[in-house]
């Protein structure tokens, strides 16, 4: 499987739980996509015990996949752009110890940057 394969396969994944979650579950989204993933991982841990076969076939599947590429070069950049969407800023300015400088670089960056597009 591609890089890019794998990603869609995923997010497709995530995405299924997601709709899952907020029609049956109604737990919050993290808690519902993650008891859902454990769900499916348990299902395919029964099915490759009673299923050799299935075992076989997720450890060839896993032995093909290039870890360091699809992390480094796929992943890696997708997480720190979603965790950068719930960083706060004010809040993170006030809870450092160098808040009223950087509050102050703030407003300063703030009122003199113009976007002309």
């Amino acid at each position: 499987m591609s890089l890019f394969n794998i990603i869609s396969l995923v997010i497709a994944v995530v995405a299924v739980s997601g709709y899952l979650n907020a029609k049956i579950g109604r737990l919050p989204d993290s808690i519902g996509i993650t008891a859902i993933a454990l769900q499916i991982s348990l299902g395919f841990a029964v099915a490759g015990f009673t299923h050799p076969a299935i075992a076989q076939w997720g450890s060839r599947a896993v032995a093909q996949i290039n870890f360091q590429d699809l992390l480094v070069n796929g992943l890696l950049g997708l997480l720190l752009f979603a965790g950068s969407l719930h960083v706060d800023l004010s809040a993170l300015v006030q809870a450092t110890t160098v808040g009223p400088l950087a509050r102050r670089w703030m407003q300063k960056t703030a009122s003199s940057t113009r976007f002309d597009w």
